[in-house]
């Protein structure tokens, strides 16, 4: 469950390659190892991205879970982000520009979300470590485990985004917030109602749904993955955790379930409520066994 507030709190709210060095970009053919080789001649990051698929392998912070993203930066200088989705990548639909300056790339979503990723060498190879970053905010870190020529995805389609909103839904960043209460910026009254809110990057998405009493959080609210998979239930009463919340994992696999389940009572997690499941369903002693 840490997991899902670490999560849920951004949503509310590096090895270095020597210059010139050949890049190796690795397939898994019959169950071994194809290695091709490119190099480098620029000492230009931008121009040593360009038209390149760089895959990147990222750690939730202190949590230990993993997910892929790609980078697709085209010939045009626009840029495709894709993520996973049933075990392949596949592009999210969203338009975004980049700029490069020095070793970070700045990427320009629709919402104007600016999202850095800070590369450790101009010239990016299978290992190196890079830094997300999300206005201001580390999201998360991670190391290339790809590089290769831009290419048709495997899935040539828009993930199935969450972007169905109720009439009477408004959203949260609509809403005055002051000292934990949200109000009514018309009638400065504390707020009563339906909300939700956007992907942090993805502007056009859905992350999070519920409801608001007196201007706080209140009942079950449903929170997305970017793929359009739940990510999570939470359950509040008068602005605290209470009840039970759960969170569901994503394999590399395609494999999806839910993952731990932990009760809060006034915004405490009850002592021994937490527990943990494998794909099987089956309780085991930690994180860890659950998502193997």
């Amino acid at each position: 469950m840490r997991i899902l507030l670490l999560f849920f709190t951004i949503i509310f709210t590096l090895g270095c390659g020597k210059k010139n060095k050949p890049v190796t970009t690795t397939n898994a053919i019959e169950g071994k190892q194809e290695i091709k080789e490119k190099a480098y001649h620029s000492d230009s990051l931008a121009e040593n991205i360009l038209g390149k698929r760089i895959s990147i392998q990222y750690t939730v912070p202190a949590i230990g879970i993993r997910d892929i993203i790609a980078l697709q930066f085209e010939k045009d200088k626009s840029i495709i982000i894709a993520v996973k989705k049933d075990s392949k990548l596949s592009p999210d639909g969203g338009n975004y520009s980049y700029e490069v300056v020095d070793k970070e790339v700045q990427i320009i979503s629709s919402n104007d979300k600016n999202l850095e990723v800070k590369f450790s060498s101009v010239t990016p190879m299978i290992g190196d470590k890079i830094m997300m970053n999300l206005g201001g905010e580390d999201l998360f870190e991670g190391k290339i485990t790809r590089v290769e020529k831009a290419k048709k995805f495997d899935v040539d389609v828009k993930l199935l985004a969450v972007t169905t909103f109720d009439k009477d839904s408004v959203n949260l960043q609509d809403l005055t917030e002051k000292d934990g209460i949200f109000y009514d910026p018309e009638s400065s009254e504390p707020f009563s109602g339906k909300a939700f809110t956007l992907d942090p990057l993805f502007g056009q998405r859905k992350s999070s749904e519920g409801k608001i009493l007196n201007g706080k959080t209140e009942g079950l609210w449903i929170h997305w993955h970017m793929n359009g998979e739940k990510l999570g239930e939470q359950n509040y009463k008068d602005g605290k955790l209470h009840g039970k919340q759960r969170s569901w994992f994503d394999s590399s696999s395609g494999d999806r379930w839910m993952s731990d389940e932990v009760t809060y009572n006034n915004g405490k997690e009850v002592e021994g409520s937490h527990k943990f499941f494998n794909r099987k369903g089956q309780q085991v002693k930690s994180m860890t066994e659950a998502l193997r």
